[in-house]
């Protein structure tokens, strides 16, 4: 995906692909920002943007954005990753929070399934947009975790009314947000390399840990683990937005969640 060849480029979109707050000052030595618009010193102009890849550091990239009931799900980053569908997840354009329509997973054994993401023992941050039909119920966000290879992996998911990050074996903990269903979250979690876990809801700082991601082979999941053995039962019933994962970590403070 790039950004337009002409028409109006402004800088809140900018920011928005570099994962910054829309009305954040792009400074002159933003490495990200230099490397999209292909100047590596000196003055950049809007002109430079033209046509440029989106978000370098962007390695999935699902919109949530396509025709109310189907499911030709796009990874949108560079990498253009196919995303198996499984169930009946699909497009729902009764519910967005960006762009025209969400993800909707109903429940009953339907996830979104792509390649491993290089995420073991790396900088990395994974976000989206959430609303469960059901705040109480146990269900998965994302999560590399899936028999046979569980230790060193990750989930997101949500737990009796609260959003929950986990680091097999048992490392992690709970969001402050006590979550009401039918609502729109957004969560993010980052990963520092050296073992640092956070966990953001609507862009505060509600969770910190220390634990090791460490296993590479698995597939990444979205809205469920089919399957395994100690959570395939954990399938994610409500909709999902502009889910994103990249290999930096996007936020290190409090933020405003992109609009």
């Amino acid at each position: 995906m790039t950004l337009q060849s002409s028409g109006p480029i402004d800088f809140g979109q900018i920011n928005v692909e570099l994962g910054l707050s829309a009305n954040t000052q792009i400074s002159l030595g933003n490495t990200n920002a230099r490397s999209l618009a292909g100047i590596s010193s000196g003055p950049i102009s809007m002109s430079n943007f033209y046509s440029k890849p989106i978000d370098v550091n962007t390695t999935l990239l699902l919109h949530g954005d396509g025709v109310n009931g189907a499911n030709n799900f796009t990874d949108s980053s560079s990498y253009n990753r196919v995303v198996s569908v499984g169930g009946n997840t699909k497009y729902d354009t009764s519910q967005s929070v960006i762009g025209t329509s969400s993800i909707y997973f109903d429940g009953s054994g339907g996830c979104l399934t792509t390649v491993p993401l290089g995420l073991a023992s790396a900088n990395f941050t994974v976000e989206c947009y959430v609303k469960t039909k059901n705040a109480a119920a146990t269900q998965i966000i994302a999560t590399t975790y899936h028999l046979p290879i569980q230790a060193g992996t990750f989930i997101i998911y949500i737990y009796g009314n609260k959003f929950i990050v986990t680091i097999d074996p048992g490392y992690g903990g709970s969001s402050i947000t006590t979550l009401a269903s039918n609502t729109w979250y957004h969560i993010a979690m980052t990963y520092v390399s050296n073992g640092t876990a956070k966990m953001y809801v609507n862009g505060k700082l509600e969770l910190t840990f220390s634990a090791s991601i460490y296993a590479q082979s698995n597939p990444f999941y979205i809205g469920g683990s089919p399957g395994d053995n100690n959570i395939g039962g954990w399938l994610f019933n409500g909709w999902i937005d502009e889910f994103r994962v990249s290999n930096i970590i996007r936020y290190t403070s409090n933020f405003i969640p992109p609009v």
